[in-house]
């Protein structure tokens, strides 16, 4: 009985890997690339890479899927330098700072602006941050929305600048 138990919960966990190129959906633990919450109850919320991005002086956290010869962004957080001070271990209310958080399906004409749906004590945290690219960098966020429903992720990634240089 305990050995089916254990079959049916791999099996029921089919979206929950780590690997490289493997897609994730609301996977919980595990991995440093993390979404969970009830968010998650009824809205796709599928990746397959973390990626950590900057351009000017803004900051942008996505997770990401391949679709096609472009790409989606499952949950994408874009927070701006002229608002906040990117710091290990300091926490950053997303509202307050003017974070941006949205999602950029391949199938929708706009990206789905999310920011306006949060509460005010949405936040994120940086474990490990360096403003060098190249170099690692992993955190956690909290967001609960007016809805009641909540989502909270970690990431791990490397610095890479959105826009390099040809």
């Amino acid at each position: 009985m305990k050995r089916l138990l254990m079959i049916l919960l791999a099996a029921s966990c089919f979206a929950c890997g780590d690997g490289e190129g493997e897609e994730n959906e609301c996977n919980g633990g595990g991995s440093g690339n993390t979404l969970e919450g009830s968010y998650c109850e009824d809205v796709s919320m599928v990746f397959t890479e973390v990626g950590c991005l900057t351009v000017s002086d803004a900051l942008r956290i996505e997770y990401v899927r391949p679709i096609g010869t472009g790409s989606e962004k499952t949950l994408q957080i874009i927070l701006s330098g002229a608002n906040v001070i990117f710091e290990a271990n300091k926490e950053i209310k997303l509202k307050e700072s003017g974070a941006e958080v949205r999602r950029i399906l391949a199938d929708a004409a706009a990206p789905i602006r999310l920011t306006d749906e949060l509460e005010g004590q949405s936040s994120l945290t940086f474990g490990t941050y360096t403003s060098t690219i190249g170099q690692p960098m992993d955190g956690e966020f909290a967001m609960l929305f007016k809805s009641g429903r909540n989502l909270r992720g970690t990431f791990e990634c490397t610095l890479k600048d959105a826009l390099p240089q040809q």
